[in-house]
């Protein structure tokens, strides 16, 4: 018995996503996106997707927050971005 494996297109995975298909092209490309390539096109399956998102939204709130930093200038307090 086979098993089913969900792989989606490039287009399926922006959407998927909820992002323009240059940027899954791109991070794709740049070996950030958990893909393969059939011929010339790329394919993604849905359970490494998943997971990298999982990994995503686990590394971006271990990140500390910037804040900004504060200068007295006179009377004047000037919020600097960092």
């Amino acid at each position: 018995m086979m098993t089913r494996v969900n792989v989606l297109t490039v287009k399926e995975v922006s959407n998927y996503l909820r992002v323009h298909p240059s940027t899954v092209y791109r991070l794709s490309k740049n070996e950030e996106l958990p893909a393969f390539r059939i011929g010339i096109g790329w394919r993604y399956n849905i359970e490494d997707i998943d997971r990298w998102r999982m990994e995503q939204s686990s590394a971006r709130a271990r990140m500390p927050r910037k804040r900004p930093a504060v200068v007295r200038v006179g009377k004047v307090i000037h919020l600097l971005r960092r």
